[in-house]
């Protein structure tokens, strides 16, 4: 019985305190209804609210980024999102909250009340001006605020010469718009525009940002217009192009060293160098793609390029040099005296090689070889020695068959044999030494290709020093 009146007196409770609260509503939505009809007597919303003309308005604006919403290298745009806010008196919209119910502040529309029109001075879209939010504050000390979410894209000169380690500082000018300095100024109430930064960028790390106002004076009509500045510095996380662009570039550098400890006879020594500079030209085309057509500055990343397949270029003329040097041709074998002091007595002590042996000049073979013509008619002692089936000597415990004669030599067919067989020992020693000096050309492609591949690799790590020596952590 108890159970079921308390049950009774609970919901008996809960009708009336609805019912107080609808009724309150109705009282309190009729009292502002009826505040806003005294206010709006006789408001015109195109009249700037001041009680007198010559009186100078107060803009108070302020920017809160939300995030970076884009950053367009190419054609050097930068697209912001955030809550701006704008603050002025109204001295008609003041009332006395007692008067009214205790009500101290009013969200009535924006097109009953005077609104200043905020407009971008160097913006990259067709609106210049800052989108209104529909809805305004009203404070009952005449206080007018308004927050319009916005995203808005401007211009800025981008500063790429140490992409992808670059820092970027852009601008954007905020005025009234037609209000000179005479009818208004302006002011900044935040200025740091990050401190309530909700979305961080995965490409860009903001540094700083702030709003300073700022006078700015014109030729024509020669007045002072009174601006608001915001300025954001941001920098790049560069790990993306590490991984997809700097590092493959630093691999195929490497790669291009390989190409001096190739051996000629392999036959891939060109065309191994062709295939990398290949590979470099299409990264120096995936780059070219993102940067802005500018004559202003090189980025870093185009200059590492560049640089990358010089080395690359460079390895291929030396391949050319170290292949000419192997495959000498048979009319040139005789080596200069100066090649031969250079790239087979100096270079390879300097380069830690192994010395190569000096072998018999052509010349001095044929000077040997008039020695092996014998007179018509002499004693001979022939040594007979038993040779195997390629021509080699078999030893017979140091000791041959001896056989002593002596004959004359002197028909015709004997002469006719014996100038074929000195012919024939004459162009066997001649092919042993043009063999012996080919391999010395050979030994001195060798030479090349060691001292290139020290030229290189210290070329290419000093170039690669001073190149990123410039960035700044």
């Amino acid at each position: 019985m108890h159970h079921h009146i308390a049950q009774r007196t609970m919901l008996f409770t809960l009708v009336v305190v609805v019912i107080g609260l609808h009724i309150t509503g109705i009282e309190s939505s009729a009292t502002e209804r009826n505040l806003q009809e005294l206010l709006f007597t006789n408001y015109s919303k195109t009249v700037r609210p001041v009680e007198n003309f010559k009186d100078v308005m107060k803009l108070e604006v302020s920017f809160q980024l939300m995030m970076i919403q884009d950053v367009d290298e190419k054609n050097q745009l930068v697209t912001l999102t955030g809550i701006f806010t704008t603050e002025w008196n109204d001295y008609l919209l003041k009332w006395d909250p007692i008067d009214h119910d205790g009500i101290h502040e009013m969200i009535i529309p924006e097109d009953l009340v005077w609104t200043p029109r905020i407009a971008q001075m160097t913006s990259a879209t067709e609106d210049f001006f800052i989108p209104l939010p529909g809805l305004v504050s009203v404070s009952y000390n005449g206080t007018v605020r308004t927050h319009s979410p916005t995203s808005f894209t401007f211009p800025c000169s981008m500063a790429i010469r140490l992409f992808p380690f670059d820092t970027q500082t852009c601008s954007e000018a905020l005025a009234p718009w037609l209000y000179d300095e005479n009818y208004m100024t302006t002011e900044s109430t935040i200025e740091d525009i990050t401190r309530d930064l909700t979305f961080d960028n995965t490409e860009w790390q903001i540094l700083s940002g702030s709003a300073q106002p700022l006078t700015v004076y014109s030729d024509y009509p020669p007045k002072g217009w009174s601006v608001v500045v915001l300025t954001l510095t941001f920098k790049r996380r560069p790990l993306y192009y590490v991984m997809n662009i700097l590092l493959p570039c630093m691999l195929m550098a490497i790669l291009t060293q390989l190409v001096y400890l190739l051996p000629c006879d392999c036959g891939e020594k060109m065309s191994f160098s062709v295939s990398v500079l290949i590979s470099m030209s299409v990264f120096s085309l995936l780059v070219g793609d993102i940067m802005p057509p500018t004559s202003e500055s090189v980025p870093l990343i185009s200059r590492y390029l560049l640089f990358n397949t010089t080395l690359v270029a460079c390895s291929i003329v030396s391949a050319t040099f170290a292949l000419r040097f192997h495959h000498r041709p048979p009319k040139e074998l005789e080596m200069g005296h100066w090649i031969r002091i250079m790239f087979i007595d100096i270079l390879p002590t300097l380069l830690m090689m192994k010395k190569w042996k000096k072998v018999t000049r052509v010349g001095e073979a044929n000077v040997a070889m008039k020695s092996l013509f014998v007179p018509s008619k002499q004693k001979h002692s022939l040594n007979i020695v038993d040779v195997d089936a390629e021509g080699n000597d078999i030893e017979d415990n140091g000791r041959g068959h001896t056989l002593d004669t002596t004959f004359e030599v002197n028909t015709p067919k004997s002469d006719a044999f014996r100038q074929e067989i000195n012919h024939l020992r004459f162009k066997r020693d001649a092919d042993e030494v043009s063999e012996k000096m080919l391999e010395e050309w050979k030994y001195a492609a060798t030479v090349v290709d060691r001292l290139l591949l020290w030229i290189s690799l210290i070329a290419y790590i000093i170039g690669t020093f001073v190149m990123f020596s410039e960035i700044t952590v």
